[in-house]
């Protein structure tokens, strides 16, 4: 592992040195042509604009952006009138006296750096070149400007030492003053129109403008940033305080409220019967897919896997590199993961490994579908305090040894973070919250206590370490927890101590039931034989703990149960069990008698089930039943209908990529499979947009309302073969032909395409998969679903020429209909939502460059809001609104629609009833 780091910090210290070379000694040439710049692989607006010697907004305006930072490869920009690529910027400057050089370490930021070493984030831009200030590399070169009396930095927490910092001259003299910028526009102060607010972890502009329902523009303006993608932790902005929002016609939106109560999680197994998959194992072939054949073939139906161990590696960041191999697999294994039990053999694990129907199962991505599409309840643990990653590279949040001053380490020089400090909370709950949006259906904390191993009466933290104390960090974490986890439906649940179910005080870890009871849905205690040493208290009997499974676990379970359900009602207890060695009394090895003892045991004390604990993942088969074979199959979903409507509004979704992570302009498979599956079980019928501009909706089931389904720029995502040649499960293409596959006529094949031909662009096919393109935009036409066109270029209309609109539309329709013989193309995406100034041009036209005609029938825009019914008389297909699919705004339009049903448009099947008399007379 040493040596594999080693070889990644040489090749980042190569890669730093190249940029280095090039910044200093070749010439920034912007690539441009007559009046426009063409957006470069990296390009951001703020460096766009610092290239062309201009101004964020000046871009905006010149090219009709309403978004920061939504740029595509190849686009091409507008350059605002009297500007000019700026000149070669100058060199870095050498190191000196006025400055030492500084090598990038895991975890630096420029803000954390200026902190440090007594500067500010502007000096160290501008002295470095840095043109994006939130992309530094671990190994890059910095040179830091050195002061008066130059701080000690604190030791790097990295596996090697950092590079010590020059030291300053004997007697230095002042650093320069640095000339100062130009006056800025006064900052409003806070009033009736505004309020104040800190930048926490993990904020953006777009994020603030969301939540605090404003634009990003807004918040640019009256705060003077000049780059909106740097705002730094601990900086206070001005927010616009809400007014009333006008109602749109004809439909008034949702008025603030509180936020909308979520869609329920999907609820465990009346008996959860679990399994739990460590971090490794689930990175390891033969481990991996022996757990997932005891899920196949017993009666285990939910799996606990970890996403982030006491070392503090997240499962998805590392299960998705192709570079992880089973060697290195293997060695992590029997190095650590198991030392408290024994020396690991895994060559048993050659022999169990599945048959290959498991091989799909590669990375975190498979393994997630492929517990989906087979209904297991999914559980994340992740360790919270025990942390050796952050401890390491974050030392201030750290558990400090007094004696040293230094991060404090249990007996296993584990690094602790520090319970008492607030960002540790808001660092786990964050990624509960991302963990849960990845398709788990329960987020289990582990380690929420303090250390109770090693030299404990050294750790020092930011609070006196009082019962009280104890009391509410664990409350405040769980309670930060369970807000963040509140949208997504997740349950939380936490693992506790078997003693501390006998124990109504706190032994000096915080753990006690009461207090957390208020802010969890299930305790997990730990009732392993092996772990009541001292036996059960007040029953001598069961002194010797190992010999007595069912009976330690049936009392404490017991007891848990009493003392959680007079705190919280709702909760429940679900009770950790051993499958694993003994290490305490004789070493026995449990038998299956004695694991399906404890089964009973749980079951019996009132467990909502139990879950197998076996750290070396082996498990005993013959304790589990064999799987039980389906009486009957799967009853279809139950889908409700409304009265018909013809005159409602409909949603017209826009999806762009189809990936991880989630973003604005990405739906991860396993959410758009979540928005399928809920569109369906609520009424919803998927219609080609097409057919909702000519009113042919006659076909949609009476009662059932209709949704188009659209996604724009044909990225991979989109459409994706295997190297089998199969369709990629976890593409759109893939996941509405398994909804289809699945539900049949009640979900048929429809949805519309808006591909991006990039003819003029040979490194970026349609589809982004080779020569496939073609193959692909037929087989969705075959299935039912419809092709509109998104230009060849991504042409921004607004500032294009007549001539340059009309050969964009002709030859895109053209080429299409080349490659599919017989079909229209009638449907077209405006880029950007940039209209041209003549609208006709988008309707029908002639281009002479390109000797072409075209005739279009609609055209959608850029979000917005539920489309008019076409039979509305201010219905205008040329522009058609659409409701961006990403999380904000599903969650603000899907409730609003069953809040009121009678604003939806409802079909009647054919039958006529669905209009008012009054358009009837009309048609």
């Amino acid at each position: 592992m040493n040596q594999l780091w080693q070889q990644i910090r040489q090749l980042f210290d190569k890669i730093s040195n190249v940029i280095s070379r090039r910044k200093a000694d070749a010439p920034d040439e912007a690539p441009s042509e007559s009046g426009y710049y063409v957006v470069q692989p990296g390009d951001t607006l703020w460096r766009i604009a610092r290239r062309l010697n201009t101004s964020i907004q000046a871009l905006m305006e010149a090219n009709n952006l309403d978004d920061y930072h939504h740029l595509e490869v190849g686009q091409r920009l507008a350059i605002p009138t009297g500007q000019e690529p700026s000149p070669t910027p100058e060199p870095y400057p050498s190191s000196s006296e006025e400055y030492f050089e500084y090598k990038i370490q895991p975890g630096d930021t420029l803000w954390a750096l200026s902190q440090r070493f007594k500067t500010t984030v502007q000096k160290l831009v501008e002295i470095n070149n840095i043109e994006n200030p939130n992309l530094i590399i671990v190994g890059q070169t910095l040179l830091i400007p050195k002061v008066a009396e130059t701080p000690t930095p604190e030791p790097s927490p990295t596996p090697e030492p950092s590079p010590t910092p020059e030291p300053p001259p004997p007697t230095p003299e002042p650093p320069p003053t640095p000339e100062p910028p130009p006056e800025p526009e006064p900052v409003p102060p806070p009033s009736e129109e505004y309020f104040e607010y800190k930048i926490q972890p993990g904020d953006t502009l777009w994020a603030l403008s969301q939540r605090f329902k404003t634009t990003v523009q807004k918040l640019v303006e009256i705060n003077n940033i000049e780059d909106p993608g740097l705002i730094i932790v601990g900086q206070t902005l001005l927010i616009p305080k809400p007014a009333e929002t006008p109602p749109p016609e004809p439909t008034p939106p949702p008025q603030p409220e509180p936020p909308p109560t979520p869609e329920p999680s999907p609820q465990p197994p009346e008996q959860l019967k679990a399994l739990y998959l460590t971090y490794w194992a689930a990175q390891h072939a033969g481990l991996r897919n022996h757990a997932l054949q005891l899920l196949e073939e017993t009666e285990l139906n939910a799996i606990v896997i970890d996403i982030k161990g006491s070392d503090g590696r997240l499962l998805y960041d590392r299960f998705t590199a192709s570079t992880i191999s089973e060697a290195e697999t293997k060695e992590a294994l029997a190095a650590g993961e198991f030392s408290d039990y024994e020396s690991v053999n895994l060559s048993w694990a050659q022999a169990a490994t599945a048959a290959a129907t498991y091989d799909e199962v590669s990375d975190f991505e498979t393994l997630m579908a492929w517990l989906k599409t087979r209904g297991y309840y999914a559980i994340a643990r992740i360790v919270v305090f025990k942390d050796n990653t952050l401890a390491t590279r974050r030392p201030d949040l750290a558990i400090k040894d007094d004696r040293t001053a230094q991060v404090w380490r249990d007996n296993n020089g584990i690094g602790w973070t520090d319970p008492f400090q607030l960002n540790v909370h808001k660092y786990n709950a964050a990624i509960a919250k991302e963990t849960a949006w990845r398709g788990f259906d329960e987020i289990q904390y582990d380690y929420v206590r303090f250390p109770t191993d090693g030299p404990t009466d050294h750790a020092q933290y930011a609070q006196p370490n009082t019962p009280d104390n104890r009391r509410l960090a664990l409350n405040a974490l769980l309670k930060r927890t369970r807000q963040e986890l509140r949208e997504s439906g997740a349950k939380l649940a936490v693992d506790f101590f078997g003693y501390t179910c006998w124990r109504t005080h706190d032994p000096g870890i915080g753990q006690v039931i009461e207090n957390v009871a208020p802010h969890i849905d299930v305790l997990c205690p730990m009732l392993y034989p092996s772990t009541f040493g001292a036996g059960l208290p007040g029953f001598p009997q069961y002194k010797n703990a190992i010999a007595f499974p069912y009976e330690v676990v049936y009392l404490s379970t017991v007891r848990a149960a009493e003392r959680l359900k007079k705190v919280n009602p709702s909760a429940g207890v679900r009770s950790w069990i051993q499958d694993f060695p003994d290490y305490r009394f004789d070493k026995r090895t449990y038998t299956p008698e004695d694991i399906q003892a404890q089964m009973s045991g749980a079951i019996e004390g009132g467990s909502l089930g139990w879950m197998l604990w076996d750290p070396r993942n082996q498990y005993t088969r013959e304790a589990l039943k064999p799987a039980e074979a389906p009486s009957s199959p799967t009853p279809a979903p139950t889908i409700p209908t409304f009265a018909p409507n013809k005159m409602g509004r409909i949603l017209v979704l826009e999806y762009h990529k189809i990936e991880e992570p989630e973003d604005r302009w990405s739906r991860t498979p396993a959410n758009l499979r979540s928005d399928m599956e809920y569109l369906l079980t609520h009424g919803y019928y998927p219609v080609n947009l097409i057919d909702v501009v000519r009113r042919n909706l006659d076909y949609v089931p009476r009662g059932r309302r209709p949704v188009v389904i659209t996604f724009d720029d044909s990225s991979a995502g989109q459409f994706r073969y295997l190297a089998d040649g199969s369709i990629d499960p976890n593409c759109a293409a893939g996941i509405l032909q398994a909804m289809h596959q699945k539900h049949g006529d009640d979900w048929p094949l429809r949805a519309t395409f808006f591909v991006l031909l990039n003819a003029d662009k040979p490194g970026a096919p349609l589809f982004r998969q080779g020569d496939a393109g073609p193959q692909k935009i037929r087989a969705l036409v075959e299935w039912g679903m419809e092709i509109g066109s998104h230009t060849i270029n991504h042409l921004n209309l607004s500032q294009a020429t007549a001539e340059e609109i009309k050969w964009e539309l002709a030859v895109s329709q053209n080429r299409l209909e080349d490659l599919l013989p017989g079909y229209q193309v009638r449907s077209f995406s405006v880029p950007f939502g940039a209209y041209p100034e003549d609208i006709s041009l988008l309707k029908e036209g002639h281009s002479e460059t390109a000797n072409l005609s075209y005739k279009y029938e609609n055209a959608v825009k850029v979000g917005a809001q539920p489309a008019l019914s076409p039979f509305d008389s201010k219905f205008d297909p040329f522009r058609i609104p659409r409701v961006q699919a990403f999380q904000p705004e599903l969650d603000k339009w899907l409730p609003y629609f069953e809040q009121r049903p009678e604003q939806y448009y409802v079909s009647d099947g054919g039958e006529g009833d669905g209009l008012p008399e009054s358009v009837i007379s009309d048609q």
